[in-house]
């Protein structure tokens, strides 16, 4: 994803005088959403994690209680 990002950066700044208005805007606007794309990944990832913690958690709290 940073690639990406990087990739479109490099493209605006090295072609920012040669870009007509409208094709510098959808090159903003596609760096825009891939941070945006980039954000959502992250919280995604922080929930899977988690629910994994919870599952283990309650899996060891059931574990715990067939032993007794």
């Amino acid at each position: 994803m940073q690639a990406l990002i990087a990739f479109w950066k490099a493209k605006l700044e090295t072609n920012r005088w040669l870009m007509s208005r409208s094709d510098k805007a959808m090159v903003e606007q596609t760096i825009k959403e891939l941070k945006e794309l980039k954000k959502l990944r992250a919280a995604t990832r922080v929930e899977r994690e988690a629910e994994i913690i919870r599952t283990v958690k309650q899996l060891s709290e059931t574990r715990e209680g067939t032993k007794k």
